[in-house]
């Protein structure tokens, strides 16, 4: 079977969705094959491997577009990208994105050699507080709803010191033991703080911008009806949205959940900085959205740079990005605070190997229903994505409510997911010139959504360029299970 047969671009709604369109034909892929890159399979069989999804092609598209009076428009700070189910007649498919604390939406077109923003919709209602990731997902009635994570932390306003301790004979493991939180006032410049911290001794670390945010500004996740066209979407922008508020748990699992936990620093529990948002469509048609928080920063090399001369360790806490769940988002009103509920903790590693060694933050995420009983899950981190199968055998018992619901706890558990990295020309040169790299070059990828023929759109923050990049990456079908065991820690 050719690459043209292989590579139909949809729409990505839900399969037997009322709304969902047939595919792109051949004639209406050939600019976009002229602009891609075959690459070769890397290594040896993915799938047996459990580590790595294979071939992948990718194209580019501008982020710019020239307005009526020659100003070009630039698209800054997106943090998240959404199948969009309207089209605009091109035969490619739009996407929906957003710009941080912006209060509208970009609908985005994917065809090559075009300048990539179709149109601003504005978002009536609320300008969000700090929004982080989008995700879409197909109602019972055939209608798509729009997701935004308001759940960033922009608004960081407290610095933290503390104090760790080694736990282990060779004093390389550490793990924080106390701190105190403090406030950030333009009285008293940063540094002066943090001599302060480093004054107590050799292990106190001096932390800046924790996750303390006003508490009476609680996370929420904004569910918007999408409009039925492009014309009555620039007729009205977005309205009837509704604006989900809730909180984190104050536990994950048998711990405290939080940033830091620890004495001290008991304002830091139920925080957690949130930039990755998946939609799932349970088996039951209710929709539940799953929350995947940033780490803070890297102890590890904080310790390495306030105290040159310490021996290395590695922190217990660094890198664990905690998985929350909020059920039944497409249902629940906006007049009621709801606590999600603690799904599991992941580790990431640099070198893309998962359980890692907790240092990779996870930056976005999305859904791709497959069928009513199977999809696939991708997570993206600073350097890689990861990909996990969701089958019909991962679906739970009914619950007391009678509900069906994905069992994705023992799917992190029980499973290596397959990693997708930068094709080749996309990595960044190292400090020597070499390539090969591991990160995606220009702009941090935090913004992600799959399509319908197992390939997704990756796009950058895009903070201060005059042209960013749509990136399509698409991996071999047959390396998308990765169904490796996950070993025993």
């Amino acid at each position: 079977m050719s690459i043209i047969d292989r590579w139909p671009l949809q729409s990505g709604n839900r399969p037997g969705s009322p709304r969902s369109r047939p595919p792109t034909t051949r004639r209406d892929l050939a600019p976009l094959l002229l602009a891609c890159l075959w690459l070769p399979a890397a290594g040896a069989d993915p799938v047996a491997q459990g580590k790595a999804c294979s071939t992948q092609p990718h194209i580019e598209v501008r982020a710019t577009r020239k307005t009526a009076d020659g100003a070009t428009r630039t698209i800054n700070e997106v943090s998240g990208l959404a199948r969009a189910a309207i089209q605009d007649g091109s035969g490619y498919p739009l996407l929906w994105a957003h710009e941080e604390d912006k209060p509208r939406l970009s609908l985005l077109t994917t065809r090559p050699g075009e300048t990539l923003l179709r149109a601003d919709i504005s978002l009536h209602g609320r300008r969000p507080r700090d929004a982080e990731d989008m995700a879409s997902a197909t109602d019972g009635d055939g209608g798509q709803i729009l997701y935004l994570a308001d759940t960033g932390m922009n608004l960081k306003q407290r610095n933290a010191c503390v104090r760790f301790e080694r736990y282990d004979a060779a004093g390389s493991r550490c793990r924080v033991v106390e701190g105190r939180l403090v406030e950030v006032t333009a009285k008293r410049p940063p540094r002066e703080n943090r001599r302060t911290c480093l004054a107590h001794g050799g292990h106190w670390l001096w932390l800046d911008q924790v996750s303390d945010p006003d508490p009476a500004r609680l996370p929420a996740i904004w569910r918007i009806p999408e409009p039925a066209s492009l014309g009555e979407a620039l007729k009205r922008g977005l309205t009837g949205s509704a604006i989900l508020r809730f909180r984190y748990p104050g536990r994950c699992g048998d711990r405290p959940c939080g940033e830091l936990a620890v004495p001290g620093l008991e304002a830091l529990l139920g925080r957690h900085d949130t930039e990755a948002l998946a939609v799932i469509t349970e088996p039951d048609g209710s929709h539940s959205a799953y929350l995947f928080t940033k780490a803070h920063k890297n102890l590890a090399n904080l310790l390495k740079t306030q105290h040159p001369e310490a021996a290395a360790c590695q922190f217990d806490s660094d890198g664990v990005s905690e998985v929350f769940r909020l059920d039944d988002v497409d249902r629940r009103t906006a007049d009621a605070i709801h606590t999600a509920v603690h799904v599991a903790s992941l580790d990431f590693s640099p070198d893309g190997t998962f359980p890692g060694d907790r240092k990779m933050r996870v930056t976005a995420a999305d859904y791709l229903p497959l069928s009513a009983s199977s999809g696939q899950l991708l997570v993206k981190t600073k350097s890689f994505g990861y990909r996990w199968s969701v089958a019909a055998e991962d679906i739970s018992a009914p619950d007391a409510a009678g509900r069906r619901r994905f069992d994705l706890a023992g799917v992190f558990a029980s499973r290596i997911p397959c990693r997708i990295t930068a094709p080749e020309s996309l990595r960044e040169a190292g400090p020597g010139g070499e390539q090969g790299g591991l990160r995606y070059t220009r702009e941090k990828h935090e913004a992600v959504t799959q399509m319908a023929d197992g390939g997704a759109f990756h796009m950058g923050e895009c903070n201060g360029l005059s042209v960013c990049r749509l990136i399509y990456i698409r991996d071999d079908p047959s390396s998308t299970s990765g169904e490796g065991k996950r070993p025993d820690r």
